[in-house]
């Protein structure tokens, strides 16, 4: 608990970065955009502190969140350049967001490949997740629930925005609606590789006992002092030694 309140203290410097440029924001729906900016990195840091308190209790959950983190960085990082090859210039990029089709393959405000992109990641790396940590032999409950917390942040952080038609892009409307079908994706992925069992075979040259728990009697001699063994006393000789006579001639 203490490692998590100490990364949320150290978010806390995402208040201000986000607060200070939202002051030259002009929108309808608000006076004061900077407030609402400083409140939503601040529903950040909660939605962050969570996380950060379920990733240390649970390796598989750690895992999950570390490789969304990880595949929306280079998502990110792969929309940028392909805006840049495309001739559009240096842009932005929108969460859990790629357009990298030039058509309008859209269906009920779904934007098609964007959606099977988010659906298929938030499933694959909630399976690659629990298979990893489950061959480690961790707890089930962990490894089956962990699939759930990286797309759940994505899907936080949507719920908050909310962007809203017609002003949002179609990619983006299509990532808020999609986002809590990831998460049903994401625990699919993992809860299905809980139930498989995936566990690391035991090394040939590890004995078998290695791996199987102590039992009580073996825990208790565990703690007991060494005991001094003190062997007994010789019994005490009390039969007297007889010389045998010499044998006299009888008189004759």
């Amino acid at each position: 608990m203490v490692i998590a309140l100490a990364a949320a203290i150290g978010a806390l410097i995402t208040v201000p970065l986000v607060a200070i440029p939202a002051r030259t924001a002009r929108l309808e729906t608000t006076f004061a955009p900077h407030l609402l900016a400083a409140l939503y990195a601040m529903a950040g840091i909660l939605i962050g502190l969570l996380a950060a308190l379920g990733a240390t209790t649970s390796r598989a959950i750690a895992t999950n969140i570390v490789a969304t983190a990880g595949w929306l960085y280079v998502l990110a990082i792969i929309a940028v350049i392909d805006g840049v090859v495309a001739g559009r210039g240096l842009g932005y990029a929108q969460l859990a967001v790629w357009r990298f089709t030039e058509g309008d393959e859209t269906w009920r405000n779904f934007y098609i490949p964007g959606s099977l992109l988010m659906l298929g990641g938030a499933l694959i790396i909630g399976a690659l997740g629990g298979w990893a940590t489950a061959r480690r032999r961790q707890v089930p409950v962990g490894t089956a629930i962990s699939g759930a917390f990286g797309p759940l942040l994505v899907a936080g952080a949507y719920f908050i925005a909310a962007p809203k038609l017609p002003s949002a892009p179609a990619e983006q409307y299509s990532a808020f609606l999609t986002a809590p079908y990831a998460v049903i994706a994401g625990l699919a992925g993992s809860v299905l590789i809980a139930a498989i069992g995936v566990h690391e075979p035991a090394s040939v040259h590890e004995p078998a006992s290695m791996h199987e728990p102590a039992s009580v009697h073996e825990l208790a001699s565990m703690h007991e002092p060494a005991r001094t063994v003190v062997p007994e006393a010789a019994a005490p000789v009390t039969a007297r030694a007889s010389v045998p006579m010499p044998n006299k001639e009888a008189p004759a």
